[in-house]
């Protein structure tokens, strides 16, 4: 059962999930065929489905203003793609003979992948090659029965290094956009003109407005004058002696509108950062359940 065209890579992931968690659950210590090869055959991308990891990455990458690495897709991803159609071929011919160089080969390229800088093009294909990698295991241990420990082993040790790598990824792009910042430069007094549209004494003050997205990185700036009313302090007189305090700057619609910008472009980064990393968490739980499984039948 292949891949249909229009699937993506969330679906993709999730059946190669559902599929491990079969194998090693219901299936355990059964062959692979019937039902359990479908879906193994159906959570495995043909040559060429790199576009299906640039398109998980895309809407991400617009708000993080970061292109897509679309030579390491075809290397790195592109060579993984092709391990999971050997997987693919054995399960078609049960030629045992490309198992063993597949698992070398596939856990050769998780080792590299292990080894770049986080990025998303390396943790959308480092999720698929150890889907590959699990589902090798599996198809090992229909003619050696102690690959089921060795998948227990590195199912657990793949959901750590995986969950790992996911959060130097995640948490700088999380974080990556500051708090508001506002500072007020003393100028000099001015005639102000306050709420009731009346001109009364105040004092002119130099404000600055800021934050930064460190991921980009982007630094917002914007200086602007503002003549400020003194308060009527003793006497009904303008208190001269008064300054505007943190409180009161951000109370000032230049301010308001620049936090409603900066909210909003967190919430979004944020929104699209969870539909990016869903399915790379739900991959690494299903990891623990695979491992999980094993130790309950071994």
């Amino acid at each position: 059962m292949p891949t249909e065209e229009n699937e993506s890579y969330e679906q993709i992931i999730n059946k190669g999930i559902e599929a491990a968690v079969i194998a090693f659950g219901t299936e355990f210590g059964g062959t692979i065929g019937g039902a359990l090869a479908d879906k193994i055959m159906s959570s495995l991308f043909s040559a060429g489905e790199d576009d299906k990891f640039a398109e998980a990455l895309n809407t991400l990458n617009e708000n993080i203003r970061r292109s897509i690495d679309l030579a390491f897709l075809r290397e790195h991803t592109g060579a993984i793609i092709g391990l999971g159609e050997n997987l693919e071929t054995f399960i078609s011919t049960k030629d045992e003979r490309i198992l063993h160089p597949l698992l070398n080969d596939i856990t050769q390229k998780i080792n590299t992948l292990l080894q770049f800088d986080p990025s998303g093009e390396v943790l959308t294909t480092l999720i698929y090659g150890i889907n590959v990698y699990i589902l090798t295991l599996r198809a090992l241990a229909d003619q050696d029965f102690s690959y089921y420990q060795v998948a227990m082993e590195n199912a657990r040790k793949y959901s750590k290094l995986s969950e790992d790598f996911l959060k130097k990824y995640d948490e700088p792009l999380r974080n990556g956009i500051s708090e508001m910042g506002i500072y007020a430069k003393y100028i000099g007094p001015n005639i102000c003109l306050n709420n009731e549209s009346k001109y009364v004494a105040g004092a002119e003050y130099e404000v600055t407005i800021t934050f930064v997205d460190q991921t980009t990185p982007f630094h917002y700036t914007e200086t602007i004058k503002k003549c400020f009313p003194y308060p009527i302090g003793a006497f009904e007189r303008p208190d001269q002696n008064w300054k505007p305090d943190l409180l009161f700057l951000k109370q000032i619609p230049e301010y308001v509108n620049k936090e409603k910008y900066r909210t909003q472009l967190k919430e979004t980064r944020i929104s699209e950062l969870d539909k990016f990393t869903k399915p790379i968490l739900s991959a690494i739980n299903g990891y623990r359940q695979t491992a999980s499984n094993i130790e309950a039948k071994i």
